[in-house]
C-alpha cells in the first residue's frame, strides 16, 4: 500500500478538533504510541531509506516502509503493515536476527477519519503536529477546512524530528525509555 502524508506544526489542537466535529469527522480514538525502529548495527536499512517499525498503542503493529519520494509537502512510502500479538517476542526475534533498536520514541495520538483522509493529532514532547494521510488532492483540499495553511505543510518524518530533538537534549535515541 502506498502511504502519502503531510504534517503541520500547530500550537493548539482545539480549533482543529472543533473543525473536525463541525465537518462530521469520525473520531477513531486516542492512545500513547510507543515506536521502536530496528536496524542492523551498520545502519544499512536507514541508508536504503527502509524502516522496520514496531509500534504499540491503538494496536500492536509491525510495519516495513520504503520511502518512494519526498516533496516539500508530501512524503510517499511503500508500506506493508500487519497486526501482531506479542511485540516483545517480535523484538526478541529481531535481536536474534542481528537487528537492534535504532530509535525509540513516544507520542500521544488522537485519530480521526474524514472523506478517506486519516487525520492524526500528534503530541510529541517538543511540539504538536497535525498529520493528514490520504490522496494528495484530498489532503490539499482538507487542510484549509481545518484552518491549516497548506503552504506550511512539511514532509519531515517523526524519526527525523525525534533524532534532532534527542541530539539537542543529549539523549541516546535507542535508550530503552528516552525521556
Amino acid at each position: 500500500m502506498e502511504e502519502v502524508e503531510v504534517k503541520f506544526k500547530v500550537d493548539d489542537f482545539t480549533p482543529i478538533r472543533q473543525q473536525l466535529i463541525k465537518l462530521g469527522a469520525k473520531k477513531i480514538g486516542q492512545a500513547i504510541q510507543k515506536t521502536t525502529l530496528f536496524d542492523f548495527p551498520d545502519g544499512s536499512l536507514r541508508r536504503q531509506d527502509k524502516t522496520l517499525r514496531l509500534r504499540t498503542g491503538f494496536k500492536n503493529e509491525l510495519t516495513f516502509k520504503h520511502k518512494k519520494s519526498r516533496t516539500a509537502r508530501f512524503k510517499s512510502s511503500q508500506e506493508m503493515e500487519t497486526e501482531i500479538k506479542d511485540p516483545d517476542k517480535v523484538a526478541e526475534i529481531f535481536h536474534h536476527l542481528g537487528l537492534k533498536p535504532s530509535l525509540i520514541f513516544e507520542k500521544t495520538r488522537q485519530s480521526w477519519q474524514l472523506d478517506g483522509v486519516k487525520i492524526e493529532l500528534d503530541e510529541l514532547p517538543f511540539a504538536k503536529y497535525v498529520e493528514l494521510e490520504g490522496a494528495p488532492q484530498k489532503s490539499r483540499s482538507l487542510a484549509p477546512k481545518l484552518g491549516l495553511d497548506f503552504n506550511q505543510g512539511v514532509s519531515i518524518s517523526y524519526p527525523k524530528l525525534f533524532r534532532e530533538w534527542y541530539l539537542k537534549q543529549g539523549i541516546k535515541p535507542a535508550s530503552p525509555t528516552p525521556k
